[in-house]
């Protein structure tokens, strides 16, 4: 059974060789480097906080990181338009009742 440092040095090691990649495979879905990057970053906390023993190897924990940050921009992306929607008709709400108001007055 491997200790803590050993963990956290194949963690290190995939992350080296992982995370350059899955940013690029997130700016697909993302405009900005900071949201791809930020993105990548959740799915390794992620991973880490994980019980890994189910990856038996390491194309699974590939296939794995490319999977959750597929689904991950796909969520945020979701989450932005369901946000977006929300303030534009807030916004239209808002002027309506603003128009509403300036009718009365007159």
């Amino acid at each position: 059974m491997k200790n803590q440092n050993d963990l956290d040095h194949d963690l290190q090691h995939i992350f080296d060789k992982y995370a350059k990649n899955l940013c690029l495979y997130a700016l697909n879905y993302l405009e900005t480097e900071a949201d791809a990057e930020d993105i990548v970053q959740d799915v390794f906390l992620a991973f880490w906080r994980m019980d890994r023993g189910g990856f038996p190897n390491l194309k699974t924990v590939k296939t794995f990181l490319y999977n959750s940050v597929q689904h991950r921009c796909l969520n945020y992306l979701r989450d932005l338009e369901i946000r977006d929607r929300n303030y534009r008709n807030l916004k239209r709400e808002e002027l309506d009742e603003d128009y509403f108001l300036c009718q009365q007055i007159r």
